[in-house]
Order: structure tokens, then C-alpha cells, then sequence
């Protein structure tokens, strides 16, 4: 396999979910408790937006639980070539500012793969888009500590990713990947007006915030 930079084409499209759950940690159990806020807040109507929805996984579990009104955007045709779940689905970098009175969005695992100024640019979009008391998931990696790092490839050994797979994936995501600190986070997001802002999970150097708007 060429040391080429990491891309989310149709080689990965085809085994994505398999390859999240070795690779995130907490991969399921993030999207289950989103759908435990959405049912516990949101009504089954409720308009919900997946930013970075990959090949709709997270969407097919909020279809199971019962919502409807499901959109999905994400910039790889590729992995929305493998959604299957019946939803509005664009394929673009950003939250179109057309769009407007979600209840929920989501967006985890995602902008931890755009520059900085990008991220902001797509976080007010997101704002944007939320009804007032909204609520914005976003999952992110928050660290590049050396110690911790290697802690997070220890993890995804024990998840079955050989150590040169890791090694490969350590070098394809060079430059590719540019994640913001932990305090980069909540002063941005709060700095973006969201009134209340929590961690509710985080395990080896990803974090998922809950906000509201």
C-alpha cells in the first residue's frame, strides 16, 4: 500500500464503519448518546443535520430510533455513495447558509481534517443553522501529547490494527489531519455564542462537546 496522504475514497467508503469502530474510540457508544439526548429533548420531527456524515451510519441509527426529518452532508461522493438510509444528502464542505431551523446538529469526526480559519468558518454556519435552544454535537481529536498518542495506538492494537497499519495510517495523516486543543474548543465555541457548552464523553485524545445555542 503506497505511503500516499490519507483520503477517504472509495477503498475506505466500502469498510468505513468497521474501520471507525478500530480506529475511534467510542465510535458507537457517541453516536448512541446523541440519539439519548435527541430522544430525552427532540421530538421524533425534529429537523437534525449530520455535517461530515460519512457513509451514514450515524443517520441509520437515528432512522432506527424513530426520526424522519434526517439531512447528511459530507465532501467525499464517495462515502455518500454507500448511504443508504433515505435522507437529504449534499456533498460540500461547509453547511450551506441556506439551511436554517435544525434542532440538532451533529458533527464528529470531522473538522479535525480542515485549517483552522476553515473550522470557524463551518462552526457560524452551524450556529446559523440551529433554532434557538439547539443543540450541536461535535466529536474531535483535541491532543498531539506524545505520551497520549501512544497510549491511542496501544488502544487501537488491542482493536485488532496491526502495528503497521498504524504506523502507515501515523504517516498518510500527516499534514492532513490538524486538530485544536481541548481549551481551543470551548473558547471557540463559546466565543460562537452557544450558552452552554459540556463534555460528555472523551477517551484517548478525543473529546465530544454538547452544546446549546
Amino acid at each position: 500500500m503506497p505511503n500516499e496522504s490519507w483520503k477517504f475514497d472509495k477503498s475506505i467508503a466500502g469498510v468505513f464503519v468497521d474501520h471507525a469502530r478500530k480506529h475511534i474510540p467510542n465510535y458507537e457508544t457517541v453516536i448512541q448518546k446523541a440519539i439519548n439526548l435527541t430522544n430525552l429533548k427532540l421530538k421524533k420531527t425534529d429537523k437534525i443535520l449530520d455535517f461530515g456524515c460519512a457513509t451514514g451510519r450515524t443517520l441509520e441509527l437515528f432512522k432506527l430510533a424513530g426520526y424522519d426529518n434526517l439531512y447528511g452532508i459530507d465532501n467525499s461522493q464517495a462515502m455518500l455513495d454507500q448511504c443508504n438510509i433515505h435522507a437529504d444528502y449534499l456533498c460540500l464542505d461547509t453547511v450551506p447558509e441556506s439551511y436554517k431551523d435544525f434542532n440538532l446538529i451533529l458533527s464528529n469526526w470531522t473538522l479535525h481534517f480542515s485549517d483552522t480559519d476553515v473550522k470557524v468558518s463551518i462552526l457560524k454556519n452551524i450556529y446559523s443553522a440551529l433554532v434557538v435552544d439547539g443543540y450541536f454535537v461535535v466529536s474531535e481529536k483535541v491532543t498531539e501529547d506524545p505520551e497520549l498518542i501512544d497510549l491511542y495506538y496501544e488502544w487501537k492494537f488491542f482493536q485488532g490494527v496491526s502495528r503497521e497499519e498504524i504506523e502507515l495510517k501515523k504517516k498518510q495523516l500527516v499534514g492532513v489531519m490538524k486538530p485544536e486543543s481541548h481549551e481551543w474548543w470551548l473558547k471557540t465555541l463559546t466565543l460562537l455564542g452557544f450558552r452552554k457548552i459540556a463534555v460528555i464523553d472523551a477517551d484517548w485524545c478525543f473529546t465530544t462537546f454538547m452544546c446549546i445555542k
